[in-house]
């Protein structure tokens, strides 16, 4: 509980015009100094040069904790997040980190100390812009970033593994407690967090042992046949961090299961979209990756000027839709003739047969080509053209200068006749209703 309310108190404090000022003078001042930052990009928003403020930033509840411990202070930058630590500490920081190294292979020292953050969106429209699954629910998945994938492409550190957060950064949300169907009785299962190591294994050895011998005085069967046919093991998260982890099943009899990989993340009601993990220093040499800290692993000496001032981005990609006009006739009895969409390079198709709408009325259907590029500010300027006949058999020209631009929603999947890639669910259909 602890950690929450300092974390809400740094988080409002920074949010304010007040803390802002007093946070820089004290950055000036030398007081603290930026260990690390990341700066939120989409490409969807063309107002802002890029910067997304789409999502409220949260440290998780123990990394709160730790933050506060080291002299170090969070801050929710609108379009992203910093972290700051205080200057006098920089140097009891990496002697701490030193001794949360250990050797847990005998292949040498590591160093996996690292703190989660949850971005919880605050507009509720993000995932119809967003270049991802169109079904993607933050109910039921998350997208998970850790600078264990950070990259450089050019002079900017890229925090997503690609060029934008996509697809396959997808993870399965789990509850704190979840069960699991284990091959036989007696079956364990242990979870690891990301550097490998065993945080759980459940049921405990005493608790097996205990198991059996009930199992045994049932008529004095066998234990491996007295508890049925379905075996399941309940696994409880509640006493670990919140973070990605990975269990498997340890069946007695040998039977390989496959690994499963959840993500243990924030509860509703207001699930977050993306779970991060930032790790201070390379865990070890072999790991890749791009860290505020520098290595522990060489046990070289570490000065205090070399350590922060790191900026990550954290990109997503615009979605791209097909677009489709419906044009209507609000003369009752009209025809319309020979109507075409032209201007901005793209090329719209018309349908050979009218579209009978809901509503009864008869629409001329025309779709773009290929898809086109979400924008907060479309650049596409289009013009409708034709002619109408009415109930007399009188010609008149239309226009329509400009044609509206796709809405941000609602976005409907994609055209069946353009799903060939087996991400195509990344696109969408947008729809525009015209009545001239």
């Amino acid at each position: 509980m602890a950690g929450n309310n300092g974390t809400q108190r740094i988080v409002s404090g920074g949010q304010s015009a007040g803390n802002d000022k007093l946070r820089a003078s004290r950055v000036d001042a030398g007081i603290y100094k930026c260990l690390f930052k990341v700066v939120i990009r989409h490409g969807y928003n063309d107002l802002t040069h890029g910067r997304c403020r789409a999502f409220s930033v949260f440290p998780s509840p123990t990394s709160a904790e730790m933050m506060a411990a080291q002299g170090m202070v969070f801050h929710d930058d609108g379009a992203g997040f910093s972290v700051y630590i205080r200057e006098s500490q920089i140097d009891s920081f990496v002697r701490y980190l030193r001794r949360q190294g250990s050797d847990t292979n005998g292949d040498g020292m590591e160093y996996w100390t690292w703190i989660s953050f949850v971005l919880v969106p605050q507009d509720p429209l993000f995932v119809g812009i967003t270049s991802l699954p169109i079904d993607t629910n933050p109910l039921y998945v998350n997208l998970y970033g850790t600078n264990q994938q950070a990259h450089h492409d050019g002079v900017v550190t890229l925090l997503n593994p690609g060029a934008a957060m996509g697809a396959g950064e997808r993870r399965m949300l789990t509850d704190a407690q979840f069960s699991v169907q284990v091959p036989g009785p007696f079956d364990q299962i242990v979870v690891r967090d990301i550097s490998g190591k065993i945080v759980l294994t459940t049921p405990s050895d005493a608790e097996i042992e205990r198991a059996k011998d009930e199992a045994s005085d049932l008529e004095g069967q066998d234990p491996d046949t007295a508890l049925g046919d379905l075996y399941y093991v309940q696994v409880d998260l509640s006493s670990l961090p919140l973070g990605l982890y990975t269990y498997r099943v340890l069946p007695r009899l040998g039977l390989e299961t496959p690994p499963v990989t959840v993500l243990y993340s924030a509860a509703k009601p207001n699930p977050p979209l993306v779970f991060l993990d930032i790790l201070f220093s390379q865990p070890d040499e072999h790991q890749p990756g791009i860290y505020p800290v520098p290595p522990l692993y060489d046990e070289q000496p570490i000065r205090s000027e070399d350590v922060g001032g790191l900026v990550y981005d954290l990109r997503f990609a615009t979605r791209e839709t097909w677009w489709q006009y419906y044009v209507v006739s609000r003369q009752p009895g009209s025809t319309l003739h020979d109507l075409a969409i032209a201007g901005d390079g793209i090329v719209f198709n018309r349908a050979l047969e009218p579209v009978l709408l809901p509503s009864g009325q008869l629409a001329t259907l025309f779709q773009s080509d290929d898809t086109v590029a979400m924008r907060e500010i479309p650049p596409q300027r289009l013009t409708l053209t034709g002619m109408r006949r009415d109930a007399k058999g009188k010609l008149s020209p239309i226009s329509v200068d400009p044609l509206p631009t796709a809405p941000v929603a609602p976005v409907w999947p994609a055209p069946k006749d353009k799903i060939v890639t087996e991400r195509s669910d990344v696109y969408g259909t947008s729809e525009m209703f015209v009545y001239v």
